[in-house]
């Protein structure tokens, strides 16, 4: 749960992000020393996205992160549509930003 006290927590209308690593149990049991670098690369290479876009993260899963940001006072006249769009903007970098670590693009 967000604490709305807390230094850099988003307010307002707030866009999540929630990330999982897919079939990580697998892949922990088949190679843990590599898994412990893909998890702590995902963690910084998103971690970094979302600080660089004013986000803010506040939980780690394990295998996962949950983090939030505030839609700026413009954002708070849109309409659905445009936050989801926004959102999906947003996770579509932190994706790109992902990938771009990990060698793939």
């Amino acid at each position: 749960m967000l604490d709305g006290e807390q230094q850099g927590s988003p307010s307002g209308i707030v866009t999540f992000l929630f990330t999982d690593i897919e079939g990580s149990t697998r892949r922990w049991e088949a190679d843990p020393d590599v898994m412990r670098v893909a998890l702590e690369t995902h963690n910084k290479v998103l971690r970094e996205s979302v600080e660089a876009n004013d986000g803010h993260v506040f939980n780690y899963t394990g295998d996962g992160m949950c983090a939030g940001k505030s839609l700026s006072r413009t954002g708070e006249n849109m309409t659905s549509a445009e936050m989801a769009t926004y959102a999906l903007d947003q996770i579509e970098q932190a994706r790109t930003d992902l990938l771009r670590a990990d060698g793939s693009t």
